[in-house]
């Protein structure tokens, strides 16, 4: 065979390929395995105290439909300063130094790290900082947030999402992204 007749047919193979992909009407992973709602929760921050410092933090679904989402990595992760998802800054830039570590968890989640936050609901969950590994002085003011990336989420209630889903949702596209706003937190 010559050259010119195996470039042919490479480019007449990847023509065929990629308008069958683009117009196919087989439904892709991310597309059946993760919907993502079109309103995320709001994630909110607030000190609840500077002596022993805390942190309140929210999560609100402003949706009139229910999210579900896993809890992992979450802003109501029990582990959330363990894992490196609170930040925080001096005032003039400075980062604090926050021990953080790679979990390695189950997968699937259990039913209980499956949450749904009904329409218009909230949870919260209470942060320490005066936690081993988190270098903050007294006399300083920080700012402080929180961020990470949704391990899951739906938008749909509990009962609604398929295990399938569940079981592919750290694996499937659509992460995304959530943050709290900036709290300035004195010590």
């Amino acid at each position: 065979m010559s050259t010119k007749t195996i470039l042919l047919g490479t480019v007449a193979f990847l023509t065929l390929a990629t308008v069958y992909l683009t117009h196919s009407s087989y439904p892709y992973p991310s597309q059946t395995m993760q919907s993502i709602p079109t309103v995320t929760p709001t994630v909110s921050l607030s000190t609840i105290s500077s002596h022993p410092p805390q942190l309140r933090i929210t999560l609100h679904n402003p949706s009139p439909n229910p999210l579900t989402f896993i809890r992992y990595n979450s802003p109501l992760d029990p582990d959330i300063l363990t894992l490196g998802l609170v930040r925080i800054t001096s005032l003039d830039g400075e980062d604090v130094s926050i021990v953080a570590v790679h979990l390695n968890r189950m997968w699937p989640p259990d039913e209980a790290d499956i949450v749904e936050l009904g329409p218009g609901n909230e949870e919260r969950q209470v942060v320490g900082l005066a936690e081993p590994g988190v270098e903050l002085e007294a006399g300083r003011k920080y700012l402080v947030w929180v961020e990470g990336s949704w391990m899951g989420l739906w938008g749909k209630g509990k009962a609604e999402v398929a295990e399938e889903e569940v079981e592919s949702a750290g694996v499937v596209g659509g992460k995304t992204r959530w943050r709290s706003e900036e709290v300035v937190l004195r010590i």
